[in-house]
C-alpha cells in the first residue's frame, strides 16, 4: 500500500469516527427533547435530520486544515480554528448535559431543554461554518503562500 493512500485513508476513518460521535450527540439531545414532547423532535424526520446535521458538523468542523505559517515573528489568531474549538466544546457539553438529564431521569423545564438544544445547535453550526470556511477559502491561501518566495528577517 502506498503511504500517501494509507495516510488519507486513516484521516477519513478518523473523521468518520468523529461523525459517529456527532450522531451520538444528536441522539442524546433528541432523546431529551423527545421526552419533553418538543415539536419536531418526536418524529423520525426530526431525529434523522439532527443526526445528519451533527455528523456533518463533527466530520467537517473538527479537523481543520492548517493555515500557512505567518511570515512575521508574532503568531496570528486563527479565528476559524477558534470557532471550531468553541463549537466542539459547546456541542459536546450540551450533549453531555442532555445525556446526564436523560440517564438520571431528571425533569427540567421545557425552557431548559430548549436552551440545551439551542446550545447544541449553535455549537454544531460553529463547527460546520469553520470547517466549510477552512475548506473553501484556505486552499487558495495555501497555494498563494507556497508561491511566494521565503522571506528572511534580518535582526
Amino acid at each position: 500500500m502506498n503511504g500517501c493512500f494509507t495516510n488519507r485513508l486513516s484521516r477519513v476513518i478518523g473523521r468518520a469516527g468523529l461523525a459517529v460521535l456527532g450522531a451520538l450527540s444528536a441522539m442524546f439531545v433528541a432523546a431529551l427533547a423527545g421526552e419533553a414532547d418538543i415539536g419536531g423532535m418526536n418524529s423520525v424526520a426530526g431525529v434523522l435530520g439532527s443526526i445528519v446535521y451533527a455528523s456533518l458538523a463533527f466530520y467537517l468542523g473538527i479537523d481543520i486544515p492548517g493555515r500557512p505559517r505567518p511570515t512575521s515573528v508574532g503568531e496570528r489568531l486563527d479565528l476559524v480554528l477558534l470557532a471550531s474549538a468553541i463549537g466542539t466544546f459547546v456541542a459536546s457539553l450540551a450533549a453531555l448535559t442532555a445525556l446526564f438529564l436523560f440517564v438520571f431521569d431528571a425533569s427540567p423545564a421545557v425552557v431548559c431543554i430548549l436552551a440545551i438544544g439551542l446550545a447544541w445547535l449553535a455549537g454544531l453550526t460553529m463547527q460546520l461554518a469553520a470547517g466549510s470556511i477552512s475548506r473553501l477559502l484556505r486552499p487558495a491561501t495555501l497555494i498563494a503562500a507556497r508561491a511566494l518566495p521565503e522571506r528572511r528577517h534580518e535582526v
